[in-house]
């Protein structure tokens, strides 16, 4: 959620000097979003899948790249400003998020 936000910000900051600023919690909350969630998977996991279950994580964390590529390279293309686009995405990102805390009772347990 705290990435969602500081992505959210970041699409509305015009400064330079705020975007790193920015950037730096983006990539810093980023920790706080893959540490526990390869902490949890791997616990549930047992040890004879393991690297498949890991191999799935992976492929579904960077099987999205081209998409994402694809989709902001044609909305710009159609002369939709970055900023726009950045702050659609990252509005879509907290719905879906506020959706999984709310639907998704287990996840929240682990």
């Amino acid at each position: 959620m705290g990435a969602l936000i500081a992505y959210v910000i970041f699409a509305l900051v015009p400064n330079l000097t705020m975007l790193t600023i920015v950037v730096f919690f983006i990539g810093f909350s980023m920790s706080f979003v893959f540490i526990p969630f390869f902490t949890a998977a791997q616990e549930q996991a047992e040890d004879y899948i393991m690297g498949r279950v890991m191999s799935i994580i992976f492929l579904a964390m960077n099987g999205f790249d081209p998409i994402s590529y694809a989709l902001v390279s044609g909305l710009s293309a159609a002369n939709i400003p970055i900023q726009a686009i950045l702050l659609g995405f990252g509005m879509l990102g907290l719905i879906i998020t506020a959706v999984l805390f709310t639907k998704a009772k287990t996840y929240k347990s682990i």
